[in-house]
């Protein structure tokens, strides 16, 4: 195979794997949609109210985002088959190990199987407290239109501040110290 033919296989894979983050709802279309944006009560930075939904956490008591008030909250949404999802949990892990007395982590797995999460958990050796939305639910109320997707949210409950897609570390560490003044 030619070096033109291999670079375009693997352009193209790579597209595929990319897509399939995208767009959790198993739709090809990943762009952030229209009509998800269009939405007056898509959740943005606008620090207006976090939406109180309740979870089930991975050690299987019921929570609810109003519980985690009092603190600024990092929400991550992930998922063991979305790969940047995959590649940024050990960042949130080094951040949390660093400031978790100042800042709640949660994780929010959606979408997913438990056993793939849990191998994924077992392996990244996340502490953090992590969430289970596995139909999507709170994906959609809080109308997150990429994966992964992270949301900062206020002591007072209120989102601040969003990050669609993969970041680094010192992104994360920027954006908490930014929104929270906390570094």
């Amino acid at each position: 195979m030619s070096g033109r033919i291999r670079a375009g296989v693997f352009l193209t894979a790579a597209a595929v794997l990319l897509a399939a983050c995208g767009a959790a709802d198993g739709s090809d279309d990943t762009a952030p949609q229209e009509d998800a944006a269009a939405d007056q009560d898509a959740v943005e930075a606008s620090g207006d109210p976090a939406p109180d939904v309740e979870f089930e956490n991975f050690d299987g008591e019921v929570r609810t985002i109003s519980d985690l008030q009092g603190q600024p909250v990092v929400l991550n949404f992930w998922a063991s088959w979305c790969p940047p999802c995959v590649a940024e949990m050990p960042y949130i892990e080094s951040v949390h190990q660093d400031l978790g007395d100042e800042i709640q982590f949660l994780g929010m797995n959606t979408q997913d199987s438990m056993g793939p999460a849990l191998d994924l958990v077992d392996e990244t050796g996340v502490t953090y407290e992590l969430g289970l939305d596995p139909n999507g639910d709170i994906f959609r109320t809080f109308s997150v239109f990429t994966m992964p997707m992270t949301f900062f949210i206020n002591a007072d409950g209120e989102v601040v501040d969003t990050h669609g897609g993969i970041f680094t570390e010192q992104q994360l560490r920027d954006q908490i110290r930014d929104n929270f003044g906390v570094s």
